[in-house]
């Protein structure tokens, strides 16, 4: 573990047993994206695996249901479902709707239906920024920063209610996605 991603662990150790994707899996997402994801990201996945922090904030990942790599179905499902509600005009949207170079990428979602994306400017997906929408306050807020220093800001309290609930995180727990499903089916 390195820069940002030792600070986090710091903060939220990982699982003891993550949901990690396979090679096959991140060559199939970064296909269909047009970029290889940010580095910091990848290893945050291969650390932390797809999973939720807070029974809150879920973070997407490559691995593979149904099919059909998760992060693709989901950007494909919300970017849709927000161009449907989004004016023709799509005053308000930082960038274009679409999931690759020059749009944006879903990364996380929360339980209130916000979004966190990349705003992928650029071909160096360690410049690409965060930025959230919030479903309730219908807004587009950007940060400065990637993935893992939003994470970090996110988790030591820096950030200013990025999301719909008013306090986040309540705890810093990280639970992968697989207990997370166990969870909610009452397992």
């Amino acid at each position: 573990m390195v820069g940002k991603l030792h600070e986090i662990a710091a903060l939220m150790p990982p699982p003891s047993a993550p949901d990690l994707a396979k090679d096959a899996e991140w060559r199939s997402a970064e296909e269909h994206f047009g970029s290889v994801l940010p580095p910091d990201y990848r290893e945050f996945l291969a650390c932390y695996g797809e999973g939720i922090i807070d029974e809150y904030l879920m973070i997407l990942g490559p691995r593979f249901r149904n099919g059909v790599s998760g992060i693709v179905r989901s950007n494909r499902d919300v970017l849709s479902a927000l161009a449907s509600v989004v004016p023709g005009s799509r005053a308000g949207f930082p960038v274009a709707l679409e999931s690759k170079v020059g749009g944006v990428v879903l990364w996380g979602c929360t339980e209130d239906g916000d979004y966190c994306f990349w705003r992928c400017l650029g071909d160096d997906p360690q410049g690409w920024t965060t930025v959230v929408y919030s479903r309730h306050f219908d807004d587009w807020e950007e940060y400065p920063c990637g993935f893992s220093e939003f994470l970090l800001l996110l988790l030591s309290g820096s950030l200013d209610r990025p999301f719909y609930r008013s306090v986040f995180p309540e705890s810093t727990s990280y639970v992968s996605a697989t207990q997370n499903l166990a969870r909610l089916l009452g397992e």
